[in-house]
């Protein structure tokens, strides 16, 4: 099942969001007095639900790729259900909320469900059943062809060099952004960090990413204390392909290599404080 907000162009985008392939902000319309608004808060627990609706706008101007913006996070099972532990999951609020507002919103208008075949009924078991194993063996195919096809299909494009790999569009995403965070001395902003890592790192540059790590560890910039807030210079590195030079870090004495290695230790037991105490935070 897909869940979509009706109309998302029109009442979610600008010229600028258009621009964006990928939005942090979204334009919310400031109306209160429309139809749906008013049946949206006209109910005993219509505050949440509103601000529950609020929740499901950001998410869904966060969807990738563009041609996404305005679908609901897909769940685990593809039902509503599913949809709403994974909009509690992202939003941080109980999925019991989204439960009881998106069939209001469904009746209001607001969503609608996407078919994405012609062929699929919807609401019809046997037609979503048929149309699943018609693309399991649609995909079959196209492996088979795939392993036996020693000609491009097509003409692939030149890479363009002046931006980022986007694992959206080329590649898959890196799982290995806990070991990037363990390693990194000091992260301030983790949302951003996993946001670059989305958009640059995949499973084909990872290694290049690690290795660029490892050097910038082992330079005198770090020797010295002087570790950048963000990593965002690091992971950005794909004009350079990841291959910087730093400076190596010069020979210290046994005092200066041992207070190195305490700011460092610093440094990373205090963002594990900070994040003990946005974890506590957000418990209670």
């Amino acid at each position: 099942m897909v869940l979509k907000i009706r109309d998302w162009k029109d009442h979610f985008e600008n010229a600028s969001s258009l621009k964006l392939v990928r939005l942090y902000w979204v334009p919310v319309p400031n109306k209160t007095d429309g139809e749906g608004y008013t049946a949206l808060v006209d109910h005993p627990n219509g505050a949440a639900h509103l601000g529950a609706w609020y929740a499901i706008v950001e998410a869904a101007s966060r969807q990738m790729p563009r041609e996404r913006r305005g679908e609901l996070p897909g769940g685990i099972p593809s039902d509503i259900g599913g949809i709403c532990r994974s909009l509690g999951r992202i939003s941080r609020l109980p999925p019991a909320i989204f439960s009881e507002v998106i069939p209001r919103l469904l009746e209001i208008g607001w969503l609608e469900k996407v078919v994405e075949s012609a062929d699929v009924v919807a609401d019809s078991p046997n037609a979503v059943a048929e149309s699943a194993e018609r693309i399991e063996q649609n995909g079959m195919e196209l492996n088979r062809k795939e392993q036996t096809h020693t000609e491009p299909l097509v003409c692939a494009p030149k890479p363009n060099h002046s931006r980022p790999p986007r694992a959206a569009d080329v590649g898959q995403v890196s799982q290995r952004f806990d070991e990037f965070c363990e390693k990194y001395p000091r992260i301030t902003d983790i949302d951003g960090t996993g946001h670059l890592w989305v958009s640059h790192v995949t499973v084909d540059n990872e290694a290049a990413v690690f290795s660029e790590l490892d050097r910038y560890l082992a330079s005198s910039e770090v020797a010295r204390g002087v570790i950048l807030a963000s990593p965002r210079y690091l992971l950005e590195g794909h004009r350079d392909r990841w291959k910087r030079k730093w400076p190596a870090a010069e020979q210290m004495t046994r005092r200066g290599a041992q207070a190195a290695i305490d700011h460092r230790a610093a440094g990373i037991a205090e963002r594990r404080r900070a994040e003990a105490l946005e974890l506590q935070g957000r418990r209670a």
